[in-house]
């Protein structure tokens, strides 16, 4: 799998749906998105995840993996976070993941 670009149609997915919601609802403000990562970023992460073979948990792949520095992906998200503000925002990413996930 090619994260490079992964990545490339989750941001250019996240551009739209904002441009598109920004249309929709013009009065309501779009929340900010209040970390080091974007939205896109962490999206691709938990895709990565789920492609990925040899980690049982993602807590485990996120310390052992995307955080490594000599492996992971640390080069290609240089603001990483650590692994329970992740898990945080997650949550706030299910939807825009479900919507990519439907439409790709």
């Amino acid at each position: 799998m090619d994260i490079v670009k992964l990545f490339c149609d989750i941001d250019d997915f996240c551009l739209n749906a904002q441009k598109t919601y920004k249309k929709q609802f013009p009065d309501q403000p779009i929340s900010q998105w209040l970390s080091k990562l974007s939205l896109s970023e962490i999206i691709t992460i938990m895709i990565t995840f789920h492609e990925s073979r040899g980690f049982r948990n993602f807590k485990s792949f996120y310390n052992l993996y995307v955080r490594n520095t000599s492996t992971g992906m640390v080069g290609l998200f240089p603001n990483l976070i650590s692994y329970n503000r992740l898990v945080k925002l997650q949550k706030s990413a299910i939807i825009p993941l479900t919507y990519f996930l439907k439409t790709a």
